[in-house]
């Protein structure tokens, strides 16, 4: 027909009009590319008719072109020794590519003819378009069958992806692959190291993927520090290297970053049977992970680095510095929620930990982790690792099942290093059911870490503590051979270490153990109790309302003689408790027991600040007693950045004075019964010499004298 007719006669036009003849023998390229030049002019849609299209190099796209097929109608590249894109996307908007076959050439055939540049065997590229749809197609053989970046407003939904690849699934799950070549930086939908390239306002969804042999399935953010708004939603993805990622790549925070927030959220999918990562957020913050199902991932089993994760929230991003819109960034959580994870890693040897949270702010909650009995014939894995060796500023695990044999259930190691006092932990109403060597182990060499209304069956040890100052153990319920393991490195006078290396010393008690059920054979072990460690008596700042073994437990009712050195435990006023069978004892003043500090600070009369040159052995809640002050007075705070403390009363007078750590009083039947350090207790005419105890430098023996 005549293009003039054409023109005015229908709002599409066939590439057959133009001259294609889709044979697979002849070059179509010319054709095509007039047909789509022509409808680019006239605002025409593009059909192909049933046929293999062969085309030497890229077609270049036009706005305003819906590409539809006729048919059965592929496009291929006729090139053998070649690679290009098969179509190319530049700058433009608001067109569609609908039911069209796309061909090019297989990592398989490019790693044995040793073909240059393999990345460009991508089906479409896409490079600042908008407005535009993939639909219902299908992709064969590419090393990137759709690669996008710096495009908005577009969806990418109902399409299959086949790499193509000689390698099959079954190699990923038995063990037996490897990379046959360097396969990085291909995938099926991908966005790839293109700094400052964002893109925005896309749908991802109900893909099947066999992506089997490439890096990545989906990549859903590019290199860039914008937010950007999108959903990966229904996809089943089958082998790959790295299911879905969302992914910052590796540029430095500068003053640029607008923010580190994603704006994404991945949900629905189902992920089978990937080598590493099933979901990987690197270098962001913000997104949403929820509703997925992960099986069989994290196949190559234990890395180097711990990165072969089901889930892995990895590269920490100061949310809090070098931001220009600091609304946008401070404080917004990831929230990792509802996925179901199923047999993760090998089952012959040892993995990384199923889940890795590696970042600030992350919400990991409702999630079910399971390893089936056929896969749980060792116990070196760790199902949730959080810090790993990085600072973090707070977390929370909350309302997850796992289930399965394992060697530690939830792990936290390095976590809120260097943080405030008001950064926190949280290990919350998890149920840990199979077999643990540790339920929850906390190692954490910082602070303010709550563990609370777990349920922990059959564990050799429920609950490892250690280097954690104001950890919280409250209403957990742990069946096992071992309920507390407690270690050293939980007193007052560790905090400041932890924050700032000051020199920590051996003061001040700390953890808190209250309303827990324990149906194990022992209800408290020590670790590390050497001369240079406080004993348990110091470690627990109180411990009540417990049950063992169905009886309720008090300090007096532990299987533990008082500890004659080196016992931390703090005090408050009106505290009450039982010493080695004396009657109840009564706290007159308040105070800690360990090392005794002597410092000089200055003061202004009327202010509850103290200006210091060094914190050693500081932390909150540690009792100090100084001339400055009526009363003896508690640390609310601590200032690194200007070298002082606040406490809880003003000064009365101003100067330079010195402080000591205020040691306990105690009082039977209001008679004085204990002193610290007090050799004056021996004239003290108010005192019956039948009823007063004296402890003597770090003891706390209490002696007739």
């Amino acid at each position: 027909m005549e293009l003039y007719k054409i023109k005015e006669t229908r709002d599409y036009i066939s590439v057959k009009d133009f001259g294609a003849v889709g044979d697979g023998i002849i070059d179509d390229r010319t054709s095509i590319q007039t047909a789509e030049d022509f409808a680019g002019q006239n605002r025409k849609k593009l059909i192909f008719p049933a046929g293999t299209y062969l085309i030497s190099h890229s077609i270049i796209k036009r706005s305003n072109v819906d590409w539809i097929s006729g048919g059965d109608s592929k496009i291929k590249s006729s090139k053998t020794q070649k690679v290009f894109a098969l179509v190319k996307c530049d700058s433009i908007q608001n067109f569609r590519f609908e039911s069209i076959k796309f061909e090019n050439l297989s990592m398989d055939y490019i790693h044995q003819n040793t073909i240059k540049r393999y990345t460009d065997a991508t089906c479409i590229n896409i490079t600042n378009c908008k407005n535009f749809g993939i639909v219902s197609c299908t992709f064969e053989k590419y090393a990137r069958a759709v690669s996008y970046n710096n495009s908005e407003n577009f969806i990418i939904s109902d399409c299959f992806f086949y790499a193509g690849n000689s390698i099959k699934i079954e190699d990923i799950i038995d063990g037996s692959y490897t990379r046959p070549w360097a396969a990085v930086l291909t995938g099926s939908i991908v966005s790839w190291y293109h700094p400052n390239l964002p893109s925005n306002n896309f749908i991802i969804k109900n893909n099947i993927i066999n992506n089997v042999g490439l890096d990545v399935a989906i990549e859903m953010l590019s290199q860039a520090f914008d937010e950007q708004k999108a959903i990966c939603t229904g996809n089943i993805i089958n082998g790959s290297q790295s299911g879905i990622q969302i992914y910052r790549g590796s540029l430095n925070e500068s003053s640029k970053v607008v923010t580190f927030k994603s704006g994404i959220i991945v949900s629905n999918n189902s992920i089978f049977g990937c080598w590493e990562q099933g979901i990987y957020q690197r270098g962001v913050i913000g997104s949403i992970i929820t509703s997925n199902k992960i099986e069989q991932c994290g196949k190559s089993g234990k890395t180097e680095n711990n990165s072969s994760n089901s889930i892995s929230c990895r590269v920490n991003v100061n949310a809090f510095k070098n931001i220009k819109n600091k609304s946008n960034s401070n404080d917004y959580y990831s929230i990792v929620s509802n996925n179901t994870i199923i047999n993760h890693g090998k089952d012959t040897q040892s993995n990384d930990s199923i889940i890795l949270i590696e970042q600030d702010n992350v919400l990991f909650t409702g999630n079910t982790i399971t390893k089936s009995a056929e896969f749980s014939t060792q116990t070196q894995d760790t199902v949730i690792m959080i810090g790993n060796g990085n600072k973090l500023n707070n977390f929370q695990i909350k309302n997850n099942i796992i289930r399965g044999k394992f060697n530690t259930g939830i792990v936290v190691n390095d976590g809120l290093k260097n943080a405030h006092h008001k950064d926190y932990g949280v290990i919350e109403n998890n149920i840990l059911d199979g077999f643990f060597k540790d339920g929850i182990n906390v190692n954490f060499y910082s602070t303010n870490v709550t563990v609370k209304q777990n349920h922990i069956n059959k564990c050799i040890n429920g609950i490892f503590i250690r280097n954690t100052p104001y950890t919280y153990i409250l209403s957990n319920q742990i069946t096992g051979k071992n309920a507390l393991i407690l270690n050293s490195g939980c007193l007052i006078g560790d905090v400041s270490y932890y924050r700032n290396r000051s020199k920590r010393k051996k003061i001040g008690s700390s953890l808190f153990v209250e309303n827990n059920k324990f149906n194990c054979d022992v209800l408290i072990k020590m670790k590390e109790t050497n001369p240079n460690n406080s004993k348990l008596w110091g470690r627990l700042k109180t411990f009540k309302d417990n049950y063992f073994q169905n009886k309720h437990v008090e300090y007096s009712d532990l299987n533990f003689t008082t500890q004659s050195t080196y016992n931390s435990k703090s005090f408050d006023k009106n505290d009450t408790f039982r010493i080695e069978g004396f009657s109840k004892m009564i706290v007159k003043s308040a105070g800690q027991f360990g090392e005794e500090l002597q410092f000089n600070g200055k003061v202004q009369a009327n202010s509850n600040v103290i200006q210091l040159t060094s914190f050693d052995g500081l932390g909150e809640g540690l009792y100090l007693t100084s001339e400055a002050f009526r009363n003896v007075v508690i640390i609310t705070a601590l200032n690194y950045a200007t070298n002082t403390i606040e406490v809880n009363e003003n000064a009365i007078k101003s100067g330079t004075v010195s402080i000591k750590s205020a040691v306990p009083i105690f009082q039977r039947n209001n008679v004085f019964t204990a002193y610290l350090n007090h050799e004056a207790a021996d004239q003290d005419s108010n005192l019956q010499s039948n009823e007063f105890y004296k402890i003597k430098g770090k003891r706390d023996v209490f002696q007739k004298p």
